[in-house]
């Protein structure tokens, strides 16, 4: 059982240390660590800012059925702001936790009750709310395949202020999506918004983003694995009741998207998707995309403006591209994210890949004597930073390179013959690619995108930024240096990256912070 006096007092000082500016630490150490997972671990997130961090490990295991557990939280400078002994399950994992500038939200997943428990508190300690949901294996399956590791099981994404949406893969007569909302307040009613249980096709949701009034959310619908009669819309959401406000074709002529980006515009009143264009007709996954789509609508869901740039006719204007998006000599282009700065200006950036034979791949298949090997003899091939400009109304302007060294992803087996498209969302879901975060400097009106990077001259990893600032590009480097045979880089705060590394043998966790130079 969780102690509630624990998190009276552990939030309560997290809440309050969150808008303390005063404190200079810089690193952290923790000790008596049975075991740790450093997936365990993660930034506390506030409107794009980094507010505190949360480390959750295992200390010993009491008996069979009992473990105890340390949470610890820390400020933004990496200082210790309180921590206290849990018991649970062997099985129990905190898997998110989320800030929304008045609550703090704590996810944890125990697999062998099947079941999350969201735990809510307020600026003074107090639980507000304390809901557990259950799953079956269905769900578990369901949510894998919808959310092709984007959400994973569930996400948790804060409104501020107001509350906190949840949303994960549901098994009906076919996959379709489940939207939880739990409220601030008690005196406010949660709610849930889903797809319709006997629906005839998949379904899959996506959260664009919200506010205090709105939650606004993509929908794709289509039968099959080939998504065969893909239909996108886009859904507004009430955030007081949950009801929906309306339902809108993604396009005026029902295109053949899949939707993969996008952002909220609250000064315009305003939200922008991007996605894959397919053509007028055929099944998406048995292609490799004719293009980019993009498509702004009002918060009331009208659409404003679309365009589709081709991969031949527009690109090609900057790029050798062919009509399969493809980029001669360069391969194919993964997008990662878009963002519209504060002049004005709409970027998209991601990654260029390609297939290659894998030699370790075709060597683990003939050593399996024509059995399985579990490896496929395709392996993709990593490589550098693009960057696309666009104008106002979509037109494509510029693209910028940013050279980085190639890296490998081995598919799991199988896989090779797969279009290539769809290979960049197997990349993408087994975290394959370089692209690390996006930060951006509201008050310098500055982007940055992070990345990793390894130096084969100097045989070490490193951390590369790009960042764009009133209408200029600048870069930097920082080397990775660490003894630990085990270490996960960690999004810090503004400027900052986190090290966090884990020495099994002493039981001992480091935690620092580095400089960029930007």
């Amino acid at each position: 059982m969780f102690k509630k006096s624990f998190y009276s007092f552990l939030i309560a000082v997290l809440l309050v240390s969150v808008t303390s500016v005063t404190s200079f630490a810089q690193s952290s150490s923790f000790s008596g660590i049975s075991k740790m997972q450093l997936k365990n671990a993660s930034p506390i997130m506030e409107d794009g800012q980094v507010r505190g961090y949360y480390i959750f490990y295992r200390v010993e295991k009491k008996d069979r059925k009992t473990v105890s557990y340390k949470i610890q939280f820390l400020n933004e400078n990496l200082e210790k702001t309180g921590s206290k002994s849990i018991t649970g399950t062997p099985y129990l994992s905190l898997i998110e936790a989320s800030y929304n500038g008045t609550n703090v939200m704590l996810k944890f997943l125990d697999t062998r009750e099947r079941k999350y428990t969201f735990r809510q508190y307020d600026r003074a300690g107090e639980q507000v709310s304390r809901k557990s949901k259950e799953y079956d294996r269905k769900d578990i399956i369901a949510s894998t395949a919808y959310s092709a590791g984007n959400t994973g099981n569930g996400a948790l994404f804060p409104v501020n202020g107001k509350g906190f949406l949840n949303i994960s893969g549901k098994k009906f007569k076919k996959i379709g999506y489940e939207i939880n909302f739990y409220p601030n307040s008690k005196e406010v009613r949660g709610w849930t918004y889903k797809s319709d249980p006997e629906e005839k096709a998949t379904r899959y949701a996506e959260i664009l983003g919200a506010n205090e009034d709105i939650v606004l959310i993509s929908i794709a619908s289509f039968e099959g694995i080939s998504m065969k009669a893909l239909t996108n819309y886009v859904v507004g959401i009430d955030v007081k009741t949950g009801k929906q406000v309306f339902e809108k074709p993604l396009s005026k002529d029902d295109l053949n998207v899949i939707v993969s980006n996008g952002f909220i515009d609250e000064d315009a009143k305003e939200f922008t998707i991007f996605g894959t264009y397919f053509g007028e007709s055929g099944d998406a996954y048995k292609k490799n995309g004719e293009g980019l789509y993009s498509v702004s609508f009002d918060f009331e869901g009208n659409l404003l403006k679309e365009k589709i740039n081709l991969w031949e006719k527009d690109f090609g204007k900057l790029l050798p591209v062919s009509k399969k998006g493809k980029m001669a000599d360069l391969g194919y282009f993964y997008m990662h994210d878009v963002f519209k700065t504060a002049d004005g200006r709409i970027f998209a950036f991601g990654e260029q890949y390609r297939k290659a034979a894998s030699g370790a791949g075709i060597a683990m298949n003939i050593l399996a004597g024509g059995g399985r090997s579990g490896v496929s003899v395709v392996k993709i091939v990593v490589e550098d930073m693009l960057f696309f400009e666009f104008t106002p109304g979509f037109e494509l302007k510029k693209v910028e390179f940013f050279d980085k060294s190639k890296s490998n992803f081995s598919l799991p087996e199988g896989y090779g013959g797969v279009k290539a498209f769809k290979l960049g969302q197997i990349v993408d879901a087994y975290g394959g690619f370089d692209y690390f975060y996006k930060t951006e400097n509201k008050e310098e009106n500055s982007v940055s995108v992070i990345y990793r990077d390894w130096n084969r001259e100097e045989r070490q990893s490193e951390v590369h930024s790009v960042t764009y600032a009133g209408g200029d590009f600048a870069t930097d480097m920082m080397p990775i240096e660490t003894e630990a045979k085990r270490y996960r880089l960690m999004r810090g705060k503004e400027g900052h990256i986190i090290i966090m590394e884990y020495f099994k043998k002493e039981k001992k966790l480091n935690v620092r912070m580095e400089k960029f130079n930007f």
